[in-house]
């Protein structure tokens, strides 16, 4: 980054602050992740701390730089994803999430598509040994908590920003990515979401178009 977009950056942060913008986010931020993390507990989860440098790293299924470091004569990598983490975790734990800082280098083609961020921080969970089902059922109710609880935390936050949050109802509708993908082409989740105003579910991907921890369909290998 050079100076002058450190100092438009610092600018615009400044005018924003100003604004109480930043202090907003922040809090809205804030009692998401509460939301969240106290569902998870109640749930009979285990929160882990999140792993930032490793030897290993998620390798993705799409192409991103590597930040990669020698320490102690050793390659290390920037944490893209725990997914490794995560199922090592499951060895010590059944049920286990974690807030984790990823840094993704996406393909410079892909920085103006608002949905590939450089570094974000992500909720990550394992639950060992259960089915798509009640997972799906977990998924839906932490994001109803979640949703929720914002509503009525951040009223103040949420008028500044102009939205009005509504609370989906489960169940979430489940879509099959071949139908998706056969209808609407590699962009589907762009017409889809364009075109739903409630939460949904993608299910059924096939195996190469995801990566190598996915359990197989037996009846459909």
């Amino acid at each position: 980054m050079s100076e002058i977009n450190v100092e438009k950056t610092c600018a615009l942060l400044h005018k924003r602050n100003s604004q109480g913008v930043v202090k907003y986010a922040v809090k809205v931020g804030s009692e998401i992740r509460n939301a969240m993390g106290s569902f998870l507990r109640k749930e009979g989860f285990v929160e882990i701390a999140p792993v930032v440098i490793s030897p290993i790293t998620d390798p993705l299924c799409h192409a991103t730089g590597n930040v990669i470091f020698e320490y102690y004569g050793h390659p290390f990598q920037i944490t893209k994803s725990m997914i490794f983490h995560k199922q090592m975790a499951l060895l010590a734990c059944d049920k286990i999430f974690a807030f984790s800082p990823n840094v993704r280098l996406e393909p410079v083609e892909l920085a103006d598509t608002g949905r590939h961020l450089v570094e974000f921080t992500q909720l990550d969970l394992e639950w060992k040994n259960q089915t798509r089902e009640k997972l799906m059922d977990l998924g839906e109710r932490l994001l109803i908590a979640t949703i929720s609880h914002v509503k009525q935390a951040c009223k103040k936050e949420l008028g500044m920003f102009k939205r009005n949050l509504k609370v989906p109802q489960a169940p979430f509708e489940k879509i099959s990515f071949t139908m998706a993908y056969e209808k609407l082409g590699p962009d589907f989740e762009i017409g889809l979401s364009q075109k739903h105003k409630e939460p949904f579910w993608i299910i059924d991907i096939p195996l190469k178009r995801r990566e190598f921890y996915d359990r197989e369909d037996p009846k459909r290998p």
